[in-house]
């Protein structure tokens, strides 16, 4: 219960920047560390190099994960919105199990342990906290983050009633979405 939990998914196609995201991860101080294996590849992957997994199983989105090529899922915009459904279902599950999820992109190096910050009192209330990759210092002075989307490659979550009711609705919201385009991302900041 409350324990923080360093999350990434990954198929076999990006196992080296996955593999290396754990040991930047380690190297800030944060062992809480799991993969969301989307494939078999990266499980064996996983195995290998002794790093904490869990198969995402998915039906047919996981078989046709496992089906695919060594390109980067994001390059298959029908398949891409379907992973992201399994992504945050799986934020949920950890969520239910009274783990504070930091969700974090493989391509991600962690130069710090980001965990202090929200045991802060300035954070201590925070249910949800997300960064923005568009840094614009003239309009962040004048109109804080209303100018750019916030980014879902490194968001904290915190394992309260409000966060799995918020999480349910994000994962409902990218899996009716009519749109390719409404993702993990393009999802939480409609909800926002």
């Amino acid at each position: 219960q409350d324990t923080d939990i360093m999350v990434t998914f990954a198929t076999g196609s990006v196992a080296t920047m996955a593999c290396n995201w754990v040991a930047t991860v380690r190297k800030a101080g944060v062992n809480e560390v799991v993969i969301g294996a989307l494939d078999q590849e990266m499980m064996d992957a996983c195995e290998k190099a002794n790093v904490p997994c869990v198969k995402i199983e998915g039906g047919a989105v996981s078989k046709a994960l496992s089906q695919r090529s060594a390109a980067n899922v994001r390059s298959d915009p029908a398949l891409y919105p379907k992973m992201s459904v399994l992504k945050v279902g799986f934020y949920r599950e950890l969520l239910s199990y009274g783990f504070n999820v930091w969700a974090c992109d493989a391509d991600a190096v962690l130069v710090g342990d980001p965990r202090p910050l929200m045991r802060s009192p300035e954070w201590a209330d925070a249910d949800v906290a997300a960064a923005t990759d568009c840094i614009d210092i003239p309009l962040d002075s004048k109109r804080p983050l209303l100018h750019c989307d916030l980014n879902t490659g490194l968001v904290f979550m915190r394992s309260t009633p409000k966060v799995l009711a918020f999480v349910l609705r994000w994962r409902e919201t990218i899996a009716s979405a009519k749109e390719l385009r409404i993702r993990d991302q393009a999802a939480f900041n409609m909800l926002i």
